[in-house]
């Protein structure tokens, strides 16, 4: 609903700024002007959305009995769905952040964690300090396009510049995320803990294993 929102105001200011355009903009400067006071406006919505957004409760690493980090595949039930091996019949990411009910999170949830401010009580502890995400293109960010697994598109931007790299596990893994990319349904995202980006790699391969932070709720 809130990433909806952004888009229907950019409609509404370009159809009503293009006849403002049209009555008010007469000279180059005074074009300029009136595209740097739309793009003031647009930056203040984007952050207010930021806002809004409410922040994912991440829970701990999941670890084996013996206190060692467990990875998983993304999703047990794909790979068996396309005749594929799952050793030792165990889950993936997706079927085990159910199971305890909650949800693996998405490749959204994966940059907003990766984008905390570096508070004191958490720099060097968790992920953070990443410039963040961003609504519309901007220099520096890149576009992520995702599909949820609720099946809806997720596009924004996003820019792991400042990234501060946690200590130990959580700076020494990377993350799976629910979200898959839409024109390779083969691919799902993960965040890097070690440099901070948001990427997708294969998940119908049941080699491919990396750790799980399940978010609270389903």
């Amino acid at each position: 609903m809130l990433n909806r929102i952004l888009t229907i105001l950019a409609i509404s200011l370009i159809a009503g700024g293009g006849a403002r355009a049209a009555n008010e903009c007469d000279t180059l400067p005074e074009c300029r002007q009136l595209k740097n006071e739309y793009e003031g406006f647009l930056q203040k919505v984007e952050a207010r959305i930021l806002a809004l957004q409410p922040s994912p409760q991440f829970g701990d690493i999941v670890r084996n009995a013996n206190k060692s980090v467990r990875t998983f595949v993304q999703s047990s039930e794909y790979i068996k769905s396309i005749g594929g091996p799952v050793p030792n019949g165990e889950l993936g990411a997706l079927e085990y952040c159910a199971s305890h009910g909650m949800h693996l999170p998405s490749a959204r949830e994966l940059a907003q964690l990766a984008s905390r401010q570096c508070t004191s009580d958490i720099a060097g502890k968790e992920p953070c300090g990443a410039a963040g995400i961003s609504e519309t293109a901007k220099d520096g960010y890149y576009q992520l396009n995702a599909q949820n697994a609720d099946g809806q598109s997720d596009i924004f931007y996003f820019s792991y510049a400042g990234y501060k790299r946690p200590a130990g596990d959580l700076g020494n893994h990377s993350f799976w995320s629910s979200s898959v990319f839409p024109n390779n349904s083969s691919r799902a995202f993960f965040l890097s803990g070690d440099h901070g980006y948001v990427d997708y790699d294969l998940y119908q391969n049941y080699y491919f294993y990396y750790a799980v932070r399940c978010v609270a709720g389903r």
